[in-house]
Formats: structure tokens, C-alpha cells, sequence
């Protein structure tokens, strides 16, 4: 199939493998991506938390970056080492 159109290559695929060969892929971020979300955002509302800030208030720049930088390392802690496994298998 190098070489070819876009449209040609899906005709290729729709020929050889069906319809559902467009979707080939997409069930590990499908199920992946919102626990990730899941994870971090709790996180980033964690620190929040532990600084003492109330939901509802608006953080100023110095506590929205403590609050990114602890979701960035529990997402380094917790998410990466789960990729890499999925990655290797």
C-alpha cells in the first residue's frame, strides 16, 4: 500500500479486514485515558487540598504550579511505568 491515496489504502482495509479495522487500536485508550484523567486530576485537587486552598477558590500562579508539578509526578509515578509495560508487551 505505499505510495498510494488516503482512499485507497481505506479501500484496502475495508477489503481485507472489514469495517472494523479503522478501529484496530483504540480499545486501550479507550479504557486507559479517562483513569489517567482520573489520576492526575485527583492529584492536581489533592494538592490543592494539602496547600489549604477551598475548591471553589481561584489559585494564584504559585500554587497552580506546586498543584501541576505534584499531578506531574504522580502521573511520572503512577502512569509511565503502566505505558512502558503496555508499550514492551
Amino acid at each position: 500500500m505505499l505510495g498510494g491515496s488516503m482512499l485507497k489504502c481505506m479501500r484496502g482495509m475495508f477489503s481485507s479486514e472489514g469495517i472494523f479495522s479503522v478501529y484496530k487500536g483504540v480499545e486501550y485508550p479507550l479504557y486507559s485515558v479517562p483513569i489517567i484523567n482520573a489520576v492526575v486530576f485527583s492529584a492536581y485537587e489533592s494538592a490543592k487540598l494539602m496547600m489549604g486552598l477551598p475548591r471553589d477558590q481561584e489559585m494564584d500562579m504559585y500554587h497552580g504550579l506546586i498543584a501541576g508539578g505534584w499531578a506531574g509526578l504522580v502521573n511520572c509515578i503512577i502512569v509511565t511505568p503502566v505505558e512502558l509495560i503496555k508499550i514492551q508487551q
